[in-house]
């Protein structure tokens, strides 16, 4: 019998009447002399040896359950829940792995992106709070090119590894950060382009990174720019390159933000745009005439110097070919200049690295034409 139950029986013993033995008839004392006769015992309290006679185990009357009574017994009574202590917010988990963060050389970030990546988007307020945090390449030190947004640092990679849930955060960082998250964020952002699948994200990241075109520092222009260029040629592009035509053909309009405009049509190696870049070839300003030179001998891999006259004729015969083509036949332009420029325009589209001496002679030209030429017969499937 456990506890519980000895202490409610006992309760119920004390309170149940007790049936006394018949009293027994007792003989007269005698009586002696000089002493009162003593009285008989009571039988009424004498007690069976069996019964305790202490009440000081009865269990109270308000421990015992009885009719009618919401009470419990003691020890039957459900504990309340023990709460224990409390977990820690997502942001103070955040809060812990940024930290840890911060202190990550390359190749070391990847367990501490995947605590994050378990924490979720709820991650990404304070993520955006500490961003660009450590950096591995500094834009204030000299570079002869711009990394990866994944290499600019371990929050840039954790922002890269978000990918479309990232979204959000880098466009409040492109578009009202600070000059060094503006251009941080726009390496970010072109990694980011390469793996959108859905469309408005794309067209927003476009937008943004366009908007910097004309951001009054030039690194964050040159930084948007190269992360346009990661979607160069894709239909996301098609909107931001009417804008800088429209803004390239505007007369009248100052002719900084003109010659900008064609730059970045020029970076972005938008090859629709080559009848445009002939026409202004006849513009009033030098810049503007020089600017769509220089733009041409990249686009098309050829140089009909500045004259339009020669440029509409190239067109008129060429302009129905892919870009492809015409890089292929600047491998064996009679200027050096342009066999250069196709070699390196060629490496940059396809990715494939051909050992090439723009010096060489015609047969190594023609060896390296056929290397490309074969590799993109391979890949048109």
């Amino acid at each position: 019998m456990g506890a519980g139950q000895e202490e409610v029986v006992g309760a119920v013993r004390a309170e149940t009447p007790r049936t006394e033995p018949p009293a027994k008839t007792s003989k007269p004392a005698k009586p002696e002399s000089g002493r009162a006769p003593r009285r008989a015992a009571s039988a009424s309290k004498r007690r069976d040896p069996r019964v305790e006679d202490s009440t000081e185990f009865d269990v109270p009357s308000d421990h015992v359950a009885v009719s009618g009574s919401t009470g419990t017994a003691v020890g039957t009574a459900t504990p309340a829940p023990y709460e224990g202590i409390p977990k820690p917010s997502s942001s103070t988990k955040t809060r812990q792995v940024l930290v840890a963060l911060g202190a990550c050389g390359p190749g070391d970030e990847e367990p501490l992106i995947r605590r994050l990546q378990r924490i979720g988007a709820e991650a990404l307020p304070e993520m955006q709070k500490d961003f660009p945090g450590l950096l591995w390449f500094n834009r204030h030190l000299k570079h002869r090119k711009l990394p990866d947004g994944k290499h600019v640092g371990p929050l840039a990679a954790a922002f890269v590894a978000f990918g479309a849930d990232a979204v959000p955060a880098t466009l409040q960082l492109l578009l009202g950060g600070t000059a060094d998250q503006r251009y941080y964020a726009s390496l970010v952002a072109g990694d980011l382009l390469v793996g959108l699948v859905e469309e408005r994200a794309q067209a927003q990241l476009v937008d943004a990174l366009g908007a910097l075109l004309i951001d009054a520092d030039s690194q964050v222009r040159d930084a948007a720019l190269h992360a346009l260029t990661k979607v160069e040629g894709q239909p996301c592009l098609a909107p931001l390159e009417q804008r800088l035509l429209r803004e390239a053909t505007a007369n009248g309009e100052d002719p900084v933000a003109r010659v900008a405009a064609i730059r970045a049509l020029g970076v972005l190696r938008c090859a629709r745009a080559t009848p445009t870049f002939i026409a202004l070839l006849e513009a009033p300003e030098a810049a503007i005439r020089d600017a769509c030179w220089r733009v041409l001998r990249v686009v098309c891999a050829e140089d009909k110097g500045p004259s339009r006259k020669k440029w509409s004729a190239w067109w008129k015969k060429h302009g129905a070919r892919p870009r492809r083509v015409w890089l292929l036949d600047g491998l064996t332009h009679r200027q050096e200049i342009i066999r250069k420029i196709a070699h390196r325009e060629l490496e940059r589209l396809t990715g494939l690295e051909v050992a090439f001496d723009p010096a060489s002679g015609r047969t190594e030209r023609k060896r390296v034409q056929k290397a490309f030429a074969d590799w993109f017969v391979a890949t048109a499937g």
